[in-house]
């Protein structure tokens, strides 16, 4: 995987990148369970309550994996969580996310979090994180 670099995009940057990432939120955004739609990401990018994530492949040049991190200010803890990941698998993300990992601390972060299926709670497991909540839901 060394071949793999992540950046941050910034907000003037995304119409452009649009094109190659929508297709992977959207492959994530069909397990949210309707909670956005592609267009409600992409608005929130564009005012800057969300930030967009690029995995590119060094030699293709071709974006490997889009992912998507909000922060949040909680009253004793500020954190960043990954709310969408599509593309790649759960390895790349765990590889690539020292980057956001350090960026999250240097905006003040405590921690970082990622809601993800239960699938991914093994690979995770093995840098360091753990399952600190499962989430409910009923609609109303």
């Amino acid at each position: 995987m060394d071949h793999l670099f992540i950046t941050a995009v910034d907000t003037e940057k995304i119409d452009a990148l649009w094109p190659g990432v929508k297709g992977f939120l959207q492959s994530a955004l069909d397990y949210s369970h309707g909670a956005m739609n592609i267009d409600d990401v992409k608005n929130f990018l564009m005012i800057g309550n969300l930030n967009l994530w690029v995995v590119l492949d060094k030699k293709s040049k071709k974006i490997r994996m889009a992912i998507v991190t909000e922060v949040l200010q909680h009253r004793r803890k500020k954190i960043c969580r990954c709310i969408l990941a599509g593309g790649g698998n759960a390895k790349m993300w765990v590889i690539t996310s020292g980057h956001i990992e350090t960026w999250a601390k240097s905006t003040g972060c405590d921690r970082l979090e990622s809601s993800c299926r239960a699938g991914f709670e093994k690979v995770f497991k093995e840098s360091g994180y753990k399952k600190l909540y499962t989430v409910l839901a009923k609609e109303l």
